[in-house]
Order: structure tokens, then C-alpha cells, then sequence
């Protein structure tokens, strides 16, 4: 008796298009370029975000307001989520000033909506 190839062909989730096309649920992979993206976005924008000598996260009138609004453009209706996981990255890498002066734009970004 030969047996069948093992495939993971089962383990994907398609769901049709309008056009009849078979196209890959928004899932995993969905959220993992999301998070690519946040993590990589966060990593660009805090390089570039003037902190003071001293450490401390800037004051939400001085680039709060201007990293929100370069969220919301490159973001659009994701930009709450994706600044929710910039402050999350932040905080996880235990830097206090990044994770204050990310959840600041979270609460700008969420603000504007």
C-alpha cells in the first residue's frame, strides 16, 4: 500500500474573491508583517525622535503631536494598533523614556480618531 504525501495543503484557510479568485485569510501572516512593519517603523522613528540629554521622554506638545501624525499618514486606519505595538516593543525592550514618549502618540493617535 503507498501512502499519500503528507501536505499542509488543509492547513491554509482561503476564502474567495468578488472576482472568483482564492485568496489567503488575513491571519498570522497578516499580523506578522503588521508587527514587521510596527517594529521596524518604531525603531525608524524613535532613532529620529530629538530625546533630551537626560533621558526623559519628550513632552507631548513637542513631538507627540508630530510622530502621531506620521503614524496616522503612513497608517492610516492601523495606527492606533500599530503605535499600540511600537509602545509595546518599547516597553519590552525596558526603555522608560521610549515607552513614555510612545504611549503619549498612542493617546494622541487615539485622540484624532
Amino acid at each position: 500500500m503507498k501512502s499519500k504525501p503528507l501536505s499542509n495543503e488543509h492547513a491554509v484557510r482561503r476564502h474567495p474573491a468578488q472576482d472568483g479568485a482564492r485568496l489567503e485569510a488575513p491571519g498570522e501572516d497578516f499580523a506578522g508583517r503588521m508587527t514587521d512593519e510596527a517594529h521596524r517603523c518604531a525603531r525608524e522613528l524613535s532613532a529620529s525622535a530629538p530625546f533630551e540629554k537626560d533621558g526623559k521622554a519628550m513632552p507631548v506638545g513637542a513631538g507627540a503631536e508630530a510622530l502621531a501624525a506620521v503614524m496616522n499618514k503612513r497608517f492610516g486606519e492601523m495606527a492606533p494598533t500599530v503605535t499600540a505595538w511600537c509602545a509595546m516593543l518599547a516597553w519590552s525592550e525596558g526603555t522608560d523614556a521610549s515607552y513614555r514618549m510612545w504611549t503619549d502618540v498612542f493617546k494622541t493617535v487615539r485622540a484624532a480618531r
